[in-house]
């Protein structure tokens, strides 16, 4: 009798120590960019247009068919503030641990705090993510959609959220039709081209031609040359310029 009560308190120790671990997440799980999938319960909103970027200790988060958007810190702690003034857990939020028992955002000026405990409410895999109550799949770039709002953003609030979140740099293609050369001189121009609006990634800069990556909306990636002349100035120098008038 007495042994088969070790064996209880045994399994039972096993199996907090495994729920234990279960509830535990790391930052790194949730870096890379996740598009909306759909909502989990009520009142199951079309969530197909939002879209999450995570790198480092934030979240950026927006819709391609409206001008929401919002940045937070995330992370993780083993204890829940709730209930308390936001200034005084703003600066233990801007740092927050690397994993923990529970899931924390807040707004970057501290004015909202949310911690939710997973797996209840939060769970990632490689390629989902649940956050309550939307769901969500990983993609490994933004669609030429998201990638024109965010740049509107970008623009609109003087923020560069490409090379914030994304890490990359990004161009505007100015003219109607601008076709991809294969190398940065000659007279080596292909059939594929891009037109007006279309947002190219930089991969370098020359005086007359630009080295860029674009994915089509059928997720192929093309990469080549454009003229410089119709690009737009990158959007650093964009926004640095709008910022003097």
């Amino acid at each position: 009798m007495k042994q088969l009560i070790i064996i209880v308190i045994v399994l039972i120790s096993l199996c907090g120590n495994a729920q234990e671990q279960e509830y535990k997440y790391s930052r790194e799980q949730f870096h890379g960019i996740w598009k909306g999938v759909e909502m989990s319960r009520d009142p199951f909103a079309d969530i197909t247009d939002e879209y999450k970027v995570y790198t480092k200790n934030r979240m950026l988060s927006f819709y391609v068919n409206s001008d929401w958007l919002h940045s937070y810190y995330f992370g993780f702690n083993g204890y829940f503030g709730g209930g308390v003034h936001p200034e005084t857990y703003k600066n233990s939020i801007v740092s927050l641990l690397d994993n923990g028992n529970f899931y924390y955002t807040s707004r970057e000026d501290g004015s909202s705090i949310v911690a939710n405990p997973p797996p209840e409410f939060v769970n990632v895999t490689e390629t989902t993510l649940e956050i309550p109550w939307d769901i969500f799949e990983k993609i490994t770039t933004l669609p030429q959609t998201a990638l024109r709002k965010l740049y509107q953003h970008s623009i609109t609030n003087k923020r560069n959220y490409i090379r914030e979140f994304l890490e990359i740099g990004v161009r505007k293609i100015t003219t109607d039709k601008t076709y991809i050369y294969k190398e940065r001189g000659g007279n080596n121009r292909t059939n594929m081209y891009l037109v007006k609006g279309d947002i190219i990634e930089v991969i370098s800069a020359y005086p007359k031609r630009v080295n860029l990556k674009y994915e089509t909306a059928k997720g192929k990636i093309i990469t080549g040359w454009v003229k410089k002349e119709d690009v737009s100035e990158s959007l650093n120098k964009l926004i640095e310029a709008s910022k003097k008038k």
